[in-house]
């Protein structure tokens, strides 16, 4: 991994909105942008935009069904990564 790729993944984790939806969605189970955007109290368009970007860092997955986008956590996360992904699970 090149440092201008590690630079984008931390600044992308640190975004509390971003590390409550990791949180979120630790479960393993996947929801649509609504549920998500419902839970941590954010509006479609701004919950949207910080899936995409938990996306571009490979930390998500996203299906589409129609017009509804689903979305989960990787199963494997890099492994210089479980650390950080063990502390975001446990602050929910």
């Amino acid at each position: 991994m090149r440092y201008q790729d590690l630079v984008k993944l931390f600044r992308v984790l640190a975004g509390r909105k971003r590390l409550e939806i990791l949180s979120l969605l630790a479960d393993g189970r996947e929801r649509s942008v609504g549920s998500i955007a419902e839970a941590i109290k954010l509006s479609l368009k701004s919950t949207s935009k910080h899936l995409l970007l938990l996306a571009q860092v490979d930390l998500l997955e996203y299906r589409r069904q129609k017009n509804v986008v689903w979305y989960r956590a990787v199963e494997h996360e890099p492994s210089f990564l479980r650390p950080v992904m063990h502390k975001v699970r446990s602050a929910r």
